[in-house]
């Protein structure tokens, strides 16, 4: 017995199928990730794991309401393995309790980013 198997969508497959669902136009979804129209076809519809910045993956999940993160399949390999560590990624609208997280000692900024409302 054949079995299918089960090909995973590129990341930009999935992106430009969500765009589809949520009702926008592709010039509404380019705007809210600053961006064209051009771009999203050539650069973001196009693309496999990986080729989207974080901070344009960050604004494609806040415009079309979904964790594309999960999505990724990222090969970790090689990489040190750290026991009873925890990575988040939060959005913060208030700067003074990010500056309270920053001097934390028991926490590591990997990175942030301030984006536009």
């Amino acid at each position: 017995m054949k079995t299918k198997k089960h090909k995973k969508k590129i990341l930009g497959e999935l992106i430009k199928e969500k765009v589809k669902d949520s009702g926008l136009t592709v010039e509404e979804f380019a705007e809210a990730i600053n961006s064209n129209r051009s771009t999203v076809y050539s650069k973001i519809f196009t693309c496999k794991d990986c080729d989207i910045n974080t901070s344009t993956l960050i604004l494609i999940c806040k415009a079309l309401k979904y964790n594309f993160f999960k999505e990724l399949n990222i090969n970790f390999e090689g990489i040190e393995e750290t026991k009873n560590k925890s990575v988040f990624l939060i959005e913060m609208e208030d700067d003074e309790e990010f500056n309270k997280i920053c001097n934390d000692k028991s926490i590591k900024i990997i990175y942030s980013q301030k984006l536009s409302t």
